[in-house]
């Protein structure tokens, strides 16, 4: 194996299990966030249902939502909510984070440094 080879296998590791269709992108660019009728959420601007995570981080209060094309999700916190003192994930619905949603896993999810996979599958 040459050494470019080597290199590209250890830094992009195949998932043998996972295909195209159990891999998707998250759906955050699609939210609108702001406060509305008291409380901090977003309305889903992409054309597919998705499923919303979302955690104040001060208490570990975790709020799941399915929220249809034009719904808004309620997050059920006040507003204003500091930096970075919760975090969401947002995937179509029947598919999860690729990570654990955790306080653990904030430096993850903050970021949006996560993938959706389906659910179900016997790795995820």
């Amino acid at each position: 194996m040459s050494v470019a080879a080597l290199i590209w296998a250890c830094l992009f590791p195949v998932v043998p299990s996972a295909s195209a269709q159990d891999l998707l992108p998250h759906m955050e660019s699609c939210l609108d966030w702001s406060h509305a009728d008291g409380q901090w959420g977003a309305v889903n601007y992409c054309n597919a249902p998705m499923t919303i995570l979302f955690m104040v981080l001060a208490d570990g209060r975790m709020v799941t939502q399915d929220v249809g094309p034009g719904e808004r999700f309620a997050s059920g916190a006040p507003e204003p909510i500091g930096t970075n003192a919760w975090m969401y994930t947002a995937c179509a619905v029947g598919y999860s984070p690729s990570v654990r949603f955790a306080k653990d896993n904030a430096d993850i999810i903050i970021p949006s440094h996560y993938h959706c996979v389906r659910q179900g599958r016997p790795d995820a």
